[in-house]
């Protein structure tokens, strides 16, 4: 797991969800297709990221979701 280089209290997982070892936290998480960026606040609250797959985007999201 990374560390969000503008906010360390943000951790990045990629997490395969066809690996057999990942299956059961991909199921449990909903994810049905790939790829799919979900954002999990402390609080155990969800957020599932659904625009354009660019760097820029995806800061965007994440920085909103904490701030």
């Amino acid at each position: 797991m990374e560390s969000y280089k503008s906010n360390a209290s943000v951790k990045l997982e990629d997490i395969k969800c066809d690996k057999e070892e990942n299956m059961e936290k991909c199921k449990n998480a909903n994810i049905r297709g790939f790829p799919t960026v979900i954002l999990q606040k402390s609080t155990g609250e969800t957020m599932e990221y659904k625009g354009p797959r660019t760097v820029e985007s995806i800061t965007s999201f994440i920085n909103n979701a904490v701030n």
